[in-house]
C-alpha cells in the first residue's frame, strides 16, 4: 500500500508539472484556491495599464500582462464582421457576444459558425441565444476512440465533426479566420497594443480590423492582369 501511494504521489507531480509552463526565469505568478493565475504577493503591479489582466503568451509560455482581442470573419471573402477586445483570458464565454455583434452589424444571425475548442462550453452550444446557428464547435478535449453510448453535448458535437461534412465544414475554418490572423501579425506585424485601457485599446483593435477590410475592398476592386 505504502508503495502505491508513492507511486500514486510521484504520479500527481508529474502531472502539476505538465500542467505548469516550462520557464527558466523566476516565476511571478502562483494560483489562487479556485486554480486561477494571479501575481505573487511581492510582485510589483501594473500601474501603466490596470484593465490588463494575466493571460498566457502561448509562444513563451510566459503570464504577461494583455487583452483578448476577438473577431468574427465572413466566410467567402475574408471581411472582418465582429471585432471586440475583452479582459477574459478564457475564450468559452466569448461566442455568444462575438455572434451577437455579428448580428448587431449584417441585421441577422449567421446561418453557420465554427470556432475552436477554446469556445466550446455545453452551456453556451445549447444556449438560446445560438438555438438558430448550425454550429461546429470541438470540444476541449479528444475525440472518442470508439463511438459512445451517451448523447451528451459533446459526444454530438464530436459525432457532428467527424461526419464527412463535419470535417469539410470545419476544415474550411484554415481558410477562413487563421489567414485574417496571420495577416494582421506577421504580414503587418502588428503583435502587442500601443495604447493603455481597456476603451483606447478597444479601439486600437478596431482600427487595424477596419483597415485589414479596406485592404480587402482595395484589392478586390483592382483589375486581375493577365499575360
Amino acid at each position: 500500500m505504502e508503495q502505491e501511494a508513492q507511486e500514486a504521489a510521484t504520479q500527481e507531480q508529474k502531472q502539476k508539472e505538465r500542467a505548469e509552463p516550462k520557464n527558466y526565469r523566476r516565476r511571478r505568478w502562483t494560483r489562487n484556491e479556485g486554480g486561477q493565475v494571479v501575481p505573487k504577493d511581492n510582485v510589483r503591479r501594473n500601474l501603466t495599464d490596470p484593465d490588463a489582466r494575466l493571460m498566457m503568451d502561448t509562444t513563451t509560455r510566459n503570464y504577461e500582462q494583455a487583452y483578448n482581442p476577438q473577431i468574427a470573419v465572413d466566410a467567402k471573402a475574408q471581411i472582418i464582421v465582429a471585432a471586440r477586445v475583452v479582459q477574459a483570458p478564457n475564450d468559452q464565454e466569448q461566442l455568444i457576444p462575438t455572434v451577437l455583434q455579428v448580428k448587431e452589424h449584417l441585421g441577422q444571425l449567421p446561418a453557420t459558425v465554427s470556432a475552436d475548442g477554446a469556445y466550446f462550453s455545453s452551456a453556451v452550444i445549447t444556449s438560446a441565444a445560438l438555438r438558430e446557428i448550425d454550429l461546429y464547435v470541438p470540444p476541449n478535449e479528444p475525440a472518442p476512440g470508439a463511438a459512445p453510448q451517451d448523447s451528451s453535448v459533446r459526444t454530438r458535437m464530436w459525432q457532428k465533426l467527424l461526419s464527412q461534412p463535419g470535417r469539410q465544414l470545419f476544415n474550411r475554418r484554415k481558410t477562413i479566420v487563421e489567414p485574417v490572423f496571420a495577416q494582421i501579425k506577421h504580414v503587418r506585424s502588428f503583435r502587442q497594443f500601443m495604447l493603455r485601457g481597456l476603451a483606447q485599446v478597444n479601439g486600437e483593435w478596431l482600427l487595424i480590423c477596419l483597415t485589414h477590410n479596406l485592404l480587402k475592398l482595395f484589392r478586390a476592386a483592382r483589375p486581375v492582369l493577365v499575360t
